[in-house]
């Protein structure tokens, strides 16, 4: 498989199997608490726990390293500390997962020697199609797969948005916020450093989810041409469908937060800026209008 046919996001978040890199025995752990989600979330396919420290975690056989697994893996979840994401990569690449969910931070974010990392791990994967969520995010929870791979335990209520955040904490707050509002989801996406995968492709993912109909957005930095021909797109094979965002990086402050937090590279917007007016996505201002 080379670079031009990588693994679209439906292939990504329909896996047969998920394995957890990093997996832990500390309940604090975001290597224990993903995997307490996975499993109690009722995932039908194989989950397979990866640790060289103990042999067993949750009641569930653990394995060494990836390689170690006895089944075809299609979604690995990295939570290893820093210094052994680059090998844990490999070792996904070796085993041929679809995609790889790098919760693990200390990459664009910390400056350019990070981004470089960042880039080269990418590159790597999509030699081989592997597509990269992340690095420095909060994981998944996709409704439709039973999946829910996020490292910390909040409600989840039923509904039909569709949520992509680049801050895990603000996704939380969103999320609680829902639920007392009578609100709720079918996704919640942690796009964190957005290494990969940015909001313009979780917005095609989400426009072709069948339980999805609305989708929100909070972002740190935006293209303004490639949402609009994003949803132009959509519009024209008949899968568009709302489309909100909260846009954090808009102010001097904001574009600073914005690269220290995930190395987003954002521009100072006015709250009157009418760059995407028109395009089929609405830009909110206030966190209390992205569901209100």
């Amino acid at each position: 498989m080379t670079s031009q046919h990588l693994y679209s996001l439906e292939e990504v978040f329909q896996p047969r199997s998920v394995a957890i890199l990093g997996a832990s025995r500390a309940p604090h752990k975001w290597g224990n608490v993903a995997a307490r989600q996975l499993i109690a979330g009722g995932f039908p396919g194989e989950i397979y726990l990866i640790t060289p420290s103990v042999s067993e975690i949750l009641g569930q056989v653990t394995y060494p390293t990836l390689r170690d697994v006895p089944g075809p893996v299609d979604l690995a979840i990295v939570a290893t500390s820093y210094p052994h994401v680059a090998q844990s990569v490999e070792d996904c690449i070796a085993c041929g997962v679809k995609g790889i969910v790098i919760i693990t931070a200390g990459f664009s974010e910390t400056g350019a020697n990070g981004r470089k990392l960042e880039q080269e791990m990418v590159a790597r994967c999509h030699e081989q199609g592997i597509r990269i969520i992340g690095s420095n995010c909060m994981g998944l929870y996709i409704r439709r797969s039973h999946i829910n791979t996020l490292g910390m335990v909040f409600p989840l209520p039923v509904g039909p948005i569709g949520l992509v955040s680049q801050s895990g904490n603000l996704g939380m707050y969103f999320f609680a916020q829902a639920h007392l509002d009578g609100l709720g989801f079918t996704t919640f996406i942690s796009m964190g450093n957005a290494a990969d995968v940015g909001f313009p492709e979780y917005m095609r993912y989400l426009a072709h989810d069948p339980e999805t109909k609305v989708i929100a957005g909070y972002i740190e930095a935006i293209e303004e041409e490639t949402l609009r021909q994003t949803a132009q797109q959509l519009l024209e094979e008949g899968h568009y469908k709302p489309t909100v965002i909260l846009l954090s990086g808009a102010t001097e402050v904001g574009v600073r937060a914005a690269l220290a937090h995930t190395g987003s590279i954002a521009r100072v917007r006015p709250d009157n800026d009418k760059r995407l007016y028109g395009s089929g996505v609405v830009r909110v201002i206030r966190s209390d209008e992205l569901f209100p």
